[in-house]
């Protein structure tokens, strides 16, 4: 009888064991779910880093490094606004960016060594009354962007191969608001926070898989064409606030 209590007290014991060994093994897997992604940020000499912690449906959880670093970089009250940002880098995976600042998009064009074409010249009359208007002709880059992330779901109307440059001064209802990754081939495209290329600007050099984990905060565009719609935007790109899923304009050109 002795024996059978011991037994029995063995074979409890060993499945708590178990039980416990179970629980150790599953709590990595949950870590496992979360990505970090960091942004290498740059402005003249400066570099900051910051890694920002994303959930399984691409919603920040935390970020930690150079964070007052980056609010002062991103900051409205410095005498010089960082009103333009360009991704020059991505690792494959989209989980490492390499974001630039410049002042202008002047400053910018003559630091990547292009003469950003606006339109051609019989075009000029138009842009100087009208700069909000669909344009565009053939060269050698292509452009591609998805409603979902890792290149899923085409937006086949704005599909754009072949090209020198085009400009989408507005998308409509079935593609405004709606791209969440891009393929970018021998080219360079500006995302604009709203319609007729105000607001926000981000100019990407590479394909992104994944928008939402690019990470913007509190950038205006001061080249915004305010005759246009009247007055400026309500306010500046909130903190923290992902560019997933934002974009209501585009420029593209080859490089």
């Amino acid at each position: 009888m002795k024996k059978v209590k011991v037994l029995m007290l063995l074979g409890v014991l060993s499945a708590m064991f178990i039980s416990c060994k179970k629980e150790s093994v599953l709590l990595p897997t949950d870590e496992r779910s979360l990505v970090n992604v960091t942004h290498h940020y740059l402005y003249g000499d400066e570099e900051y880093n910051v890694v920002y912690e994303f959930d399984e449906n691409d919603k920040l959880i935390s970020s930690t490094g150079d964070i007052e670093e980056r609010e002062n970089l991103f900051s409205e009250n410095k005498n010089s606004r960082k009103s333009v940002i360009l991704v020059e880098n991505v690792n494959r995976t989209g989980t490492d960016f390499r974001i630039r600042f410049f002042d202008s998009s002047d400053e910018l064009n003559k630091y990547q060594g292009v003469e950003a074409p606006l339109v051609e010249n019989n075009d000029l009359s138009e842009l100087k009354y009208n700069p909000c208007y669909n344009n565009g002709w053939s060269g050698n880059a292509s452009f591609q962007f998805y409603k979902h992330i890792n290149y899923s779901d085409e937006i086949m109307n704005i599909r754009r191969l072949n090209h020198a440059f085009f400009q989408i001064h507005y998308l409509n209802h079935n593609e405004n608001d709606q791209i969440s990754s891009l393929k970018v081939s021998n080219g360079s495209v500006d995302l604009f926070e709203h319609g007729c290329f105000y607001g926000t600007q981000i100019r990407f050099l590479h394909s992104i898989p994944n928008l939402h984990y690019f990470t913007a905060s509190s950038v205006y565009y001061s080249n915004d064409p305010v005759d246009y719609i009247g007055s400026r935007p309500s306010g500046f790109f909130p903190a923290n606030y992902n560019f997933g899923d934002l974009a209501s304009s585009i420029k593209g050109w080859s490089i």
